[in-house]
């Protein structure tokens, strides 16, 4: 078979993929619900509590993401679960705290901009689990949730550079930081 056709395979494969991921990613805020880190739990199921990123949701990124595969974990494993959306960064530790206080099983902190707060309140609290999203903190109590994101980026680099008639393509990232960079 021609290269040429088995790289348009490849294409069309890739982008069912990705329109498959962006469509589980999707949602709106019609199907969310606001908690309160005190409304807790259930005596028998997983309690946890997650923080999510600046921009709550509806971001269509991190933060839809991770509640729904939280709504999944409650259907499928019965978890118990309640989220916060803090207006401004500064507020990400008053809500860890407040879950970690109403002994929560696991906290969650959404996005490497959450690392200090999240390393500061594990330390306060070394019998409380902890997981951040992004960011690699070295404590007992804490799971460093990291993914390779720039191995998916170089691919879709390469597709697009095989792709590309004029041998020229461009890169438009969020804000500027260090995964973008």
């Amino acid at each position: 078979f021609k290269w040429e056709e088995h790289m348009k395979k490849i294409f069309i494969l890739l982008t069912v993929v990705f329109a498959m991921l962006l469509t589980a990613c999707g949602g709106s805020k019609e199907d969310t619900k606001e908690t309160d880190t005190k409304e807790v739990k259930s005596e028998n199921a997983l309690n946890v509590g997650i923080v999510l990123s600046t921009g709550g949701l509806g971001d269509k990124s991190f933060n839809d993401s991770a509640y729904r595969g939280l709504t999944m974990a409650e259907e499928k494993l019965g978890i118990k679960f309640k989220y916060v959306e803090p207006a401004s960064p500064s507020e990400d530790m008053q809500f860890l705290r407040e879950f970690a206080e109403n002994n929560y099983d696991l906290i969650i902190g959404v996005g490497f901009l959450m690392k200090d707060s999240v390393e500061a309140v594990a330390k306060e609290h070394p019998n409380v689990k902890f997981a951040i999203i992004d960011e690699v903190i070295d404590a007992p109590n804490v799971t460093s949730l990291v993914f390779s994101e720039d191995e998916g980026s170089f691919l879709v680099g390469a597709l697009a550079a095989m792709m590309s008639k004029t041998n020229i393509i461009g890169f438009v990232g969020g804000m500027e930081v260090p995964l973008i960079k």
